[in-house]
């Protein structure tokens, strides 16, 4: 899990998604990647699970942000409105799925 954390607030008007809230954010631990699925954390439950749909950097589209660097972010909202809450903690993470192989064979199948 990598953090994120809520410093500021603004209203974007996106010609796609229509007017959104765009998040403020600080990167205090890891990086964030476009690709990243997001938990969104308000004291300490989670209030909200997405995919990432804007990463900025002073108003400049990029793939990644690294730690300590300031991002302006956007949610995907398939769920209906996100209202975002300065303080909120953002954590991004990336499911991989991993096959297993089998260590053992069966005898008798």
């Amino acid at each position: 899990w990598y953090q994120r954390s809520v410093h500021g607030i603004f209203e974007s008007n996106n010609p796609i998604a229509g007017r959104t809230n765009a998040m403020g954010c600080r990167v205090r631990s890891g990086r964030v990647n476009k690709d990243d699925d997001i938990v969104v954390r308000r004291g300490g439950q989670i209030v909200y699970k997405c995919k990432l749909y804007s990463l900025r950097n002073i108003k400049t589209p990029v793939q990644i942000i690294e730690k300590g660097c300031d991002c302006g972010i956007v949610l995907m909202t398939s769920q209906g409105q996100f209202i975002p809450e300065i303080g909120d903690i953002i954590q991004c993470y990336k499911y991989i799925n991993i096959p297993h192989p089998l260590d053992w064979k069966p005898s008798g199948f």
